[in-house]
Parts: C-alpha cells; structure tokens; sequence
C-alpha cells in the first residue's frame, strides 16, 4: 500500500509540476505578445514617409466621425494605419476638429492628430522654418533668423539662456540643467528636432520656436520610448551617437553599418575617433581634418578623449535615431569614406591603413 501512495502522490507532484511549466510558458508568450503589439502600434504611429514633406490639402468635413476621418488620411497615404490612429486619437485629450488643413506624410501621427485637434485652418503661413538634418545649434539659429522676425543672436540668446534651459529641463528629462553640465558647449545641442515648423497669424518669438523643436523631439522620444528603455544607452547617449551618424554618413544605407562601428569601438573601450567631433569641436566644419585639428583640447575631440562626447554635435534625424537604437551587427571597427559617397568597412587596423592609402589621394582634388 505505502508503494501505491508513494506512486499516486509523484504522478501528482508531476502534474502539478507540468501545470506550472504550462502556465510559465503561456505567461511568457502572453508578455512577448503584448511586447509585440506595443511596438507595432508605436511603429505605425511614426511617419508615413518621413522624406516625403510635400504639403496636401485635407478636408475633414462637419460631423465626419474619427474613424472616417482615420481612413481618409490612410488613403491620402498620410498615415500608417487608420485603426491604430483612430484608437490614438481616443486618448488624447481633444476630439478632431473638422475644416481644411495642409498636412504631409513627413509628419507623425502625433503631429497630424495635434494639427487636427488644434483646428489650424489651410492658409498661407506668416512663418515656415525647415532645419535639415544634422545642423548645429548655431546652424538652426541661422537658418531660423533667415525666415522668422528675430536675429540669430536672439535665437542664440534664448536657446542659451540658463533660466530658459532649467526650466525646459523640468519639463523634458532628456534636457540638461545647464550649458556648462559635464562640459557641454550648448545645453540643447541635438534636442531642436529638424523638421518643418509653421506659424499662422503672427510670427512667433524665439522662446516659442525653441519650445516647439524641443516638443517635436520628445515625441520623437515618446515613439522610440520602448526601444530607449531596452538600449544600454540612456536617451541622451543615443542622441548623441545618432548625431555622429548623422554627421558620418552620407547615404542612408551606411547609417546602421556607421552606428555598428560605434557600438564597438565603444565595447573594446576605443577611442571613437571620428571627424565630425573634432570640427565641432573647432567649431567649423572641415572637409578634410588635419593633424594639428586632432590635437585641439576639447571633451568633445574623441581623436583624445575615450567614450562619447559630453553630448550631440547635431541634431539627428529619425534615421540616424533608428540607426543608433538599432546598429548593423558587425564586426569592423574602422571605416573610410571616398568622395563619391562609398563607405569601406575593415576589422583591423591593417586593413583600414591599407584602404586609406589606396584612395587618400582622392580628396586632394576635392
């Protein structure tokens, strides 16, 4: 009988024992599903294309419910997805206003819900800044004063403003307290997003344009959150790496390669010794870096300082950020770049020497 009992009571540990295992697997399958999902709605609330900044007329009319209007913009190829805008739009905090309005599929899903939710009519706007792609803070303040009613010294002025700084940074974690934090040279270098950025009615000071870059850059933030809080890189460290490969490359199939390189330079603790953080830190940019610039003193010179500068040297644009969070897995550490736009890749200083050598006498005509 004692044998009986013993066997009856192990198949039932055994069951039991089984029973856990199932649920643990369904509970992991559950998590990664809700994973999956979560970063297939963040995905679709990104641009439709991004490169695509072309302006189209949209017409929402009067009593148009946000479902109709969700699947009118997908069909105009203006977002993603009309069911996870339609759904985006339900937690905001203001319904979708009708009237006509000027959108693009460079914009977010967040960008056009705001538009729509603010009631901005269709007219021709008193103001339009558009910051390219990898352009200092000193560069955004130039093309700014260009089209707005202020000077670039006022830009400059606001965007360096202690004051100004601490209390965006009460607001936007990713913003330092101060321009003199860890060696900064400017507290909101890389935070004003390049984007197109329109003003009706009046022309806005600089306080409110600054605001609005920082603003398209933390929804930037808010779209990449769930990868940011994967990354072994904090928000800052990513713009700051997404800024270098914005600067590095210069087509759009080298950005992921370039952040690669970065990744593992920075895993063996290498110097990252790239161009583009020496003529910031010159403060010009240099076509060709010489070895006198190399030398110049600067936490922002990673030919003499190890691991990343104290911040961006740009502001990067979504493919660089993509880049950044999602680098080529690769085993070079070294790369060239000719003038015709090819980028070589090597894994060993030997090589990269030997690259140098072979095509260095290319920019000598440049």
């Amino acid at each position: 009988m004692k044998t009986l009992i013993y066997s009856y009571a192990g198949r039932r540990s055994s069951k039991k024992k089984k029973g856990k295992a199932v649920l643990y697997s369904l509970g992991i399958i559950f998590l990664m599903s809700v994973a999956a999902a979560l970063m297939y709605v963040l995905y679709m609330l990104f641009p439709a294309a991004e490169s695509d900044g072309e302006k189209q007329t949209v017409v929402i009319e009067q009593g148009t419910s946000t479902k109709a209007a969700a699947e009118y913009l997908e069909n105009q190829q203006l977002i993603r997805n009309a069911v996870v805008f339609q759904y985006y739009s339900y937690l905001r905090p203001d319904s979708l206003k009708a009237g006509t309005y000027r959108l693009s599929a460079s914009m977010s899903a967040g960008e056009i819900a705001r538009t729509l939710e603010a009631g901005q009519q269709a007219q021709e706007p008193v103001v339009s800044i558009t910051i390219p792609e990898g352009r200092s803070l000193e560069q955004i303040a130039r093309i700014s004063a260009k089209d707005a009613d202020f000077s670039e010294e006022k830009f400059m002025e606001t965007a360096t403003d202690e004051a100004f700084i601490r209390s965006l940074s009460e607001s936007y974690s990713f913003i330092p307290e101060s321009n003199s934090e860890n060696g900064l040279r400017y507290a909101l270098e890389g935070y004003l997003s390049p984007q197109t950025y329109e003003y009706y009615g009046e022309s806005p000071d600089t306080e409110a344009v600054v605001k609005d870059m920082i603003e398209r850059t933390n929804e930037t933030m808010v779209e990449f959150s769930n990868q940011i809080s994967n990354s072994p890189w904090t928000a800052r460290e990513i713009w700051t790496i997404a800024s270098i490969v914005e600067r590095e490359a210069g087509r759009a199939e080298d950005r992921a390669p370039i952040a690669g390189v970065i990744e593992n330079r920075l895993g063996k603790n290498m110097r990252l010794e790239m161009d583009p953080t020496v003529a910031y830190a010159l403060g010009e940019h240099r076509l060709r870096t010489s070895f006198n610039d190399l030398q110049v003193a600067s936490p922002y010179n990673t030919y003499r300082n190890r691991g990343l500068p104290p911040g961006p040297i740009a502001s990067p644009g979504i493919q660089s950020v993509e880049a950044a969070l999602n680098p080529e897995n690769t085993k070079a550490l070294y790369f060239y770049a000719r003038p015709n736009g090819e980028v070589i890749y090597n894994e060993t200083y030997e090589q990269h020497t030997r690259t140098q050598r072979k095509f260095e006498s290319e920019w000598e005509n440049q």
